[in-house]
């Protein structure tokens, strides 16, 4: 499964989604519907201090025991919103020291997602990401945009294959008709000079392996076949 790591500045205003040195410009997370795949969020702090790299935010300030994830096309309040996630969300350090809040994101889960997609290309839903300490109050709630992309292909389906063409044009009925001329010119050649006599049949060297035939019998009788689907395909022109 795909992680899509992204920062989340938070600070007294509320979170946003930036670049490692609070730029928010051009920062955005997008999904595509129905995939799965794993959210990392980096949190960090608003003020970068004499770095212009946002620092982590401190752990030991988030000190929940249980974490969601909630997206909506609306803020109401909603206890059954579009997409609610409690298994697995975590808050934790990474190898580098930095602090992530992971949400795993099931795309067979986000059925409610489809109906605000309708024939939309692209909806903008709100994700919240919120944790509760041990007592049940609720210590933190993060809002931000989010926007779910829809697809082209979903897996049902047939594969779209090719029709057979009505016609062929001038041109290709001159390429088909001087590829025989080649071949037949080629074996011309190669009877001439490497022809082997057999006490049973005349055997033919293909060096070019231009036929499936081994005698010249069964190649004459390959290039009869190819001559005659040229007349076939010439008489429908």
């Amino acid at each position: 499964m795909q992680k899509i790591r992204s920062i989340l500045k938070i600070g007294t205003s509320g979170a946003e989604l930036c670049d490692a040195c609070g730029a928010t410009n051009g920062i955005a997370l997008e999904l595509m519907y129905g995939t799965s795949c794993i959210l990392e969020f980096e949190l960090r702090s608003d003020t970068a201090g004499e770095s212009a790299v946002l620092p982590d935010y401190p752990l030991a300030n988030l000190p929940a025991s249980s974490c969601y994830c909630a997206l909506d096309a609306v803020c109401a309040n909603r206890e059954d919103p579009a997409v609610l996630i409690f298994s697995g969300v975590t808050l934790s350090r990474d190898d580098d020291g930095r602090t992530l809040l992971t949400v795993p994101f099931h795309g067979n889960a986000a059925g409610r997602i489809g109906e605000l997609l309708a024939d939309q290309p692209s909806v903008e839903l709100i994700c919240e990401l919120g944790g509760c300490g041990s007592d049940g109050e609720n210590i933190f709630a993060w809002q931000f945009p989010l926007t779910v992309r829809s697809r082209v292909y979903r897996g049902n389906g047939s594969e779209s294959v090719p029709d057979d063409p009505a016609y062929f044009t001038a041109i290709q009925v001159q390429a088909i008709a001087a590829g025989l001329e080649d071949k037949i010119e080629k074996l011309s050649d190669e009877i001439s000079a490497e022809a082997e006599v057999s006490t049973d049949k005349l055997a033919v060297k293909d060096a070019g392996n231009y036929f499936d035939g081994d005698s010249v019998e069964e190649v004459l009788q390959e290039i009869g076949s190819d001559l005659a689907g040229l007349e076939n395909i010439l008489g429908g022109i």
